[in-house]
């Protein structure tokens, strides 16, 4: 009887309850470690204009030791790695965004026992039985990535911490264990391009008479693609890719369209290596102003030019590397 009236006392009476709480789990946070990523030291991080959703950007880890967050604690508990409530998950997997738009950051935590990199957000259950010390011991990391949206440069955590995520156990979860923030993580636009004037731009090969023809073809002109804000120090090589309709009797010539006809066009670079519709080109980048030079020209078909004007729309795009 004695044994039943403490049963029921542990799930009827208040008191009895508490002490039935208290026995099954509870920890005490004792030290709390907050892991900052501070940028200011190191160069800012450079984000290609041609960075694509899911490029690393840059990587930082934390080694935490014994002066990391503990608890004491009886009977098992639950540690949650969550992700700052702030964050939205980006589209990547493990990646969340940040206040700097275009900038995701993943949180990965790894234990000093060993085992594989686990990304935020996750749950680990501790089991031991009766009184025990937990020690968050392990490596933190965090990286950035290029996630979708307009990216102009700017900072993360710049005169104010970021809070990006945090370790907590569930029994005493607004004491967390560890928090990691960022502090001041620059980052800048390294962009190359080329100019407006040569985006749109009118080559005029001139008259393709029958005498104007020489070795299959009509005098070379020139045309040149401008450079602009080129960084060169992100970007060494640019590559052209040159997109056009096919002559369909000689595929390695241009098609023309109009009242004339018996005439394909001819690209080239300046230095005579042929490009065909669909081919490419590459050259080493060049500082603000630089040129990337080109030619082209008629070349004659099978069977008899006909009089009145062509032409050819050639779409140019470019890569840089």
């Amino acid at each position: 009887m004695k044994h039943k009236q403490i049963v029921l006392a542990c799930c009827l009476g208040g008191a009895g309850l508490l002490a039935c709480s208290a026995a099954q789990a509870a920890c005490t946070v004792g030290k709390q470690l907050t892991v900052t990523v501070n940028g200011a030291s190191g160069l800012p991080i450079v984000v290609k204009q041609n960075a694509r959703p899911g490029d690393l950007l840059k990587e930082y880890s934390h080694v935490v030791g014994t002066e990391g967050g503990w608890a004491n604690c009886v009977g098992p508990d639950r540690i949650t790695r969550r992700m700052n409530g702030t964050l939205v998950p980006s589209g990547i997997p493990d990646v969340y965004t940040t206040t700097l738009a275009g900038v995701g950051v993943k949180v990965e935590y790894q234990s000093s026992t060993g085992g594989a990199r686990r990304a935020y957000p996750y749950s680990i259950d501790y089991s031991t039985p009766g009184s025990y010390t937990l020690r968050d011991e392990g490596t933190y990391y965090v990286s950035y990535y290029r996630i979708a949206g307009d990216f102009a440069g700017g900072s993360i955590g710049s005169g104010a911490p970021f809070q990006a995520a945090q370790a907590a156990l569930d029994s005493a979860a607004s004491r967390p264990i560890n928090f990691l923030e960022a502090v001041d993580v620059q980052f800048n636009l390294a962009t190359c391009d080329i100019t407006s004037g040569s985006i749109n731009q009118t080559v005029d090969l001139g008259q393709a008479a029958p005498h104007s023809f020489t070795g299959g073809g009509t005098p070379w002109r020139d045309f040149k693609l401008v450079s602009e804000n080129c960084d060169l120090t992100q970007f060494h090589n640019v590559t052209f890719s040159f997109n056009g309709n096919a002559e369909p009797t000689d595929p390695t010539l241009f098609a023309v369209t109009g009242p004339g006809g018996g005439v394909g066009v001819q690209l080239q670079t300046a230095a005579g290596t042929d490009i065909d519709p669909g081919g490419d080109a590459t050259m080493p980048t060049l500082a603000a102003g630089g040129e990337y030079a080109f030619r082209a020209r008629f070349r004659r078909l099978a069977g008899d030019l006909v009089n009145g004007p062509v032409s050819t729309d050639v779409i140019v795009k470019a890569e840089y590397d």
